[in-house]
């Protein structure tokens, strides 16, 4: 199998949402790729530097990401909501 940018950020987002349980985030990467847990592992321990790069860019980009909503001004989050109700705020 030719490994791609695209599995490893499946790697490393499975280790960022399984808390960093390589096994558990080995095997949900296995299930979704159609692979062996002990390919995506070997995968892991080949270019685990990389991939624990990859892992603390994810965090930092969803903190900064919460950041930005938790402090968006009163009127903005108000006005989210109200075309939330009326369903206009959807995403084609």
């Amino acid at each position: 199998m030719r490994w791609t940018t695209k599995e490893d950020r499946l790697i490393a987002e499975a280790l960022v949402k399984n808390n960093n349980e390589k096994t558990v985030a080995f095997q949900a990467v296995a299930d979704v790729l159609g692979i062996s847990r002990k390919a995506v592992a070997s995968r892991y321990y080949r270019k685990f530097p990389d991939l624990d790069l990859l892992a603390k860019d994810i965090i930092e980009e969803r903190a900064y990401k919460n950041y930005i909503e938790a402090h968006k001004p009163w009127y903005v989050k108000l006005w989210n909501t109200i075309l939330n109700i009326f369903n206009k705020n959807q995403k084609p």
